[in-house]
Formats: structure tokens, sequence, C-alpha cells
């Protein structure tokens, strides 16, 4: 998979870049090294691989969710809108970073909800 516009790269410096255009005939892309503009593009992580519509989606929901304090009131919330945007499945990529961030807030917060739903394959 090539890089995206909107995607985090790291320089050899190891300081991180993002791109902010592409020419595919060419091979060429055009990075931005300003760490304050990296800080806005990657203020929820970094989001390699998403359209920049679907990251400025997760941007937007991600913004929502921090604002309430409530770890568990965050899990459900997100929950909640991986569920209203699964029926879409041009949403896939979306609704896999937001399960991430779930699994991140479930498993750094110590969150364990009373319902959930796996693959029944993945049970045991």
């Amino acid at each position: 998979m090539s890089n995206r516009i909107g995607d985090t790269v790291f320089m050899q410096s190891a300081a991180p870049a993002t791109i902010i255009a592409r020419d595919e005939h060419v091979g060429t892309a055009k990075y931005d090294k300003d760490f304050n503009a990296f800080q806005v593009s990657a203020r929820h992580g970094v989001l390699n691989g998403m359209e920049p519509e679907g990251r400025e989606q997760f941007n937007a929901i991600m913004d929502e969710v921090t604002q309430n304090k409530d770890n568990e009131l965050r899990v459900e919330t997100l929950r909640n809108k991986i569920e209203e945007l699964s029926l879409d499945p041009g949403n896939f990529r979306l609704t896999q970073y937001l399960d991430g961030e779930v699994k991140h807030l479930m498993n750094v917060k110590g969150v364990k909800p009373r319902f959930f739903s796996i693959d029944e394959s993945k049970a045991k």
C-alpha cells in the first residue's frame, strides 16, 4: 500500500512529517516537516492508510468522545458509533480504527463493559 495524503512518515532523523501532496506519475511526495502541523493532524494518533475524509471523520468523532472525562462513557459512545457506522461497508477502515481506540481505552483505563460482542470463533 502506498502512502496517502495526510499519512505520517518519519524522516531519517526520526522527526515526523506529514504527506501533503503526491504525484503518482513521477513517484514523488511533498512533505510538511512542521511539528505543530504534525500534532494537529495526529492529535488522536497516527492514522496512516486512511482516506483524508475518513481521517477527518475519525478526528471529529474522537474530539467529541474525548470531551467526556468518564472512560466508561467514552467506551460506550465509541461502541455505539461503531455499531452505527458499520451498517455502511464503506466505513470499514474507519470502524477498525475506532475499534482500536475502544480496545486501547479498555486496556489502558481498565474499563470492563458488562455487555460486549466478539466473533464466535474467537470465544474460548
